[in-house]
């Protein structure tokens, strides 16, 4: 078998690229005689304009889609950063935090306690853990 192929690629925005390939072949003993008319048959192809439309409006959507979703990666992203930053500065200002497992009210502790003997002792005075420290910063906090 031997082929003519013709391939484009071209750049059509800042990350968006086309490909076309089209190949005409035939049997590598005919090739040569019927290369003439392959090519006239190549270049006697269309796309009906009302496919060609289709195609454009599929890709659109398509392109509308993969934005969609860079978009929603960024905003994860950046607050997945600004939690990280929360955190530092919860770290740098030795600020936490406690859970009223039972109304779901957060404190902000002291930052001169033992949280942990502090946690021991309200939990104790209730009989069940009903306090706990808390992350205010994490998307899941089994809340």
């Amino acid at each position: 078998m031997r082929s003519l192929a013709l391939v484009i690629a071209a750049q059509t925005g800042p990350v968006e690229w086309v490909l076309y390939q089209s190949t005409v072949s035939a049997p590598r003993a005919k090739f040569v005689v019927q290369a003439p008319h392959l090519v006239d048959i190549w270049t006697s192809y269309r796309v009906d304009p009302r496919v060609g439309a289709e195609r454009l409006r599929k890709a659109s959507e398509s392109m509308d889609s993969c934005w969609r979703i860079v978009g929603e990666v960024n905003r994860n992203r950046q607050a997945a950063a600004d939690r990280g930053m929360d955190r530092f500065i919860d770290y740098i200002n030795d600020r936490d935090y406690v859970l009223d497992d039972e109304t779901g009210t957060v404190y902000e502790a002291s930052d001169d306690v033992d949280l942990n003997q502090i946690l021991n002792s309200m939990n104790r005075e209730e009989g069940y853990q009903r306090y706990r420290q808390f992350d205010p910063h994490r998307q899941q906090n089994d809340r």
